[in-house]
């Protein structure tokens, strides 16, 4: 989960079945209908037709699409044994946020496991062979825990809260697991692509920042590495500050760059989204490629009361190859050609986008229609 230390969490962010309206609460500028309450949402990720969606508290979500939602159920029933011993009493483990990829044939959800106020969290990593509850094969495996804070201390001082898990596979096929903790920054280790685990014997945690960030989500677009993260209160409802910031790199490890050169590794940052008067505070942040084109999904406390609802954008580039989420500044980032896009265990490059009854070159139009199956299964 990734939130704020300093205000609790309230009842309403925690709930994976809230069903809302979006447009009915009074946000006209968000079109997604039905159960939209969300936090922490995931990357969206396609199956067979279906869209999914993963979020805080380990529920899921699914459209037909990508605009009206229905809660699909929990990835877990009961908690995985060894999670009681990574979180001890008095406090309770909980899943917090997930991430989610497709590679080797197989669904990996990496999630993590913490309390409130805990920083002894924990990222641990399930499989499955398809999304769809009702298919005879769906079965989540768990594959146990991938890297705790012990581990992702790299011995500095502070606690690193090994939570908000983010995969991303490079063109040479290597894998890196990125994670934050609000307080002391963020890091990334390598992951094994036989097992998806940390590989024995592995190289202490990559320093991303000591100090900026949560929410990590690294991505790829053409000769660029965008490192993104969360900054900012969260879980405060209308007194949230929550903001997407970014960095920019040529290698995946960074050390990742603003404009003026100064580092995320600082504290330095470009910001991505802010928040405004209807939306104080917007984070939580994952990246997908849907027609060929590449969105973020969000949580944005949401006027008049602060709900913690979904939102799904665009994201374009600018002239300077830097991202926007103004049309105005920048053009749709396509997935092909030299503005391939590269997000999480499937590569999402290079692939057409066929023209629909909304054409294909309108950003409104992206709101719309078929889009890219992770397994390659035909559309409907």
């Amino acid at each position: 989960m990734r939130v704020s230390r300093a205000f609790p969490v309230l009842p309403f962010l925690l709930s994976a079945n809230i069903s809302v309206q979006a447009q009915a609460s009074g946000d006209a500028s968000n079109p997604l209908t039905g159960s939209v309450g969300i936090h922490d949402p995931s990357a969206v990720i396609m199956e067979k037709g279906v869209y999914y969606i993963y979020q805080t508290g380990g529920g899921f979500k699914t459209s037909r699409d990508r605009l009206h939602w229905t809660n699909g159920g929990r990835v877990f029933a009961a908690n995985p044994a060894w999670w009681d011993r990574e979180i001890l009493p008095p406090e309770k483990p909980a899943l917090w946020a997930g991430d989610i990829s497709y590679w080797n044939g197989t669904f990996y959800y990496y999630y993590s496991v913490s309390a409130w106020m805990d920083f002894h969290s924990c990222i641990g990593l399930a499989t499955n062979t398809t999304l769809n509850p009702d298919d005879p094969a769906y079965k989540w495996v768990d594959r146990g825990k991938v890297i705790d804070s012990a581990k992702g201390n790299e011995g500095r001082s502070g606690n690193v809260n090994v939570i908000d898990p983010c995969l991303f596979q490079d063109g040479d096929g290597r894998k890196f697991l990125n994670y934050g903790s609000f307080t002391v920054g963020m890091r990334q280790i390598e992951i094994d692509p036989a097992t998806g685990l940390r590989p024995v014997n592995a190289a202490k945690p990559i320093l991303i920042s000591d100090h900026l960030g949560e929410a990590s989500f690294l991505i790829k677009v053409g000769k660029w590495y965008y490192y993104t993260c969360s900054r900012g209160t969260c879980c405060a409802a209308m007194q949230s500050s929550y903001q997407v910031v970014y960095g920019r790199s040529q290698k995946p490890t960074g050390p990742f760059l603003t404009r003026n050169g100064g580092s995320m590794e600082k504290s330095a940052y470009e910001v991505l989204l802010s928040g405004d008067a209807a939306h104080p505070g917007q984070g939580g942040q994952s990246f997908f490629r849907d027609h060929d084109s590449l969105f973020m999904a969000y949580h944005a406390y949401t006027a008049p009361d602060g709900r913690s609802l979904l939102n799904i954008r665009p994201v374009y580039l600018d002239k300077d190859e830097w991202l926007t989420m103004d049309p105005a500044k920048g053009e749709i980032i396509r997935g092909g050609g030299t503005a391939a896009i590269r997000i999480g265990g499937t590569a999402r490059t290079g692939r057409s986008r066929a023209a629909g009854p909304f054409g294909n070159a309108e950003a409104a139009t992206l709101l719309f229609g078929k889009g890219f199956d992770a397994t390659g299964a035909s559309k409907p």
